[in-house]
């Protein structure tokens, strides 16, 4: 990667801790590198996972090393009847159907799981385009 590439990819990966919300001081005042992760469990379909967010991926079963990894394709900000949400679209070829994972800009519960203590909701899109949400609270890390 050129140096410009890399300038960019920082400041990508800035953008998107921003954005999803972790805390500050695991990116700012870094130079050029930081590593943080985002660690939650998730019960889809009567299965347990121990997911993890990074910058770029979602590993959707962190305990699993052959575990599927989803990419990260896509990230914005949305302006929605319950406010303005930034989600973060993943793919992984091994999952017939991808994961979306959903932030409230005022950082407060989504309608419909006030009872769940949360920081985001994840949901997932099965291969028939079938949704599940699943309010998940998010514990950001250094690596």
């Amino acid at each position: 990667m050129t140096e410009d590439e890399l300038r960019e990819s920082f400041d990508r990966d800035v953008e998107i801790s921003v954005n999803l919300g972790v805390p500050a001081h695991l990116y700012q005042g870094k130079k050029d590198h930081f590593d943080w992760s985002g660690r939650f469990t998730v019960q889809i379909n009567d299965r347990d996972f121990a997911m993890a967010v990074t910058p770029s991926t979602l590993f959707v079963n962190e305990v699993d090393p052959t575990g599927p990894v989803a990419t990260m394709i896509g990230s914005e900000w949305l302006d929605t009847p319950i406010g303005k949400l930034f989600h973060v679209d993943y793919l992984a070829r091994q999952v017939n159907g991808g994961f979306q994972i959903f932030r409230r800009h005022d950082s407060s519960p989504f309608p419909g799981f006030e009872a769940t203590e949360h920081t985001h909701v994840l949901v997932y899109t099965n291969g028939s385009g079938e949704k599940q949400y699943f309010p998940v609270a998010i514990d950001f890390t250094e690596e």
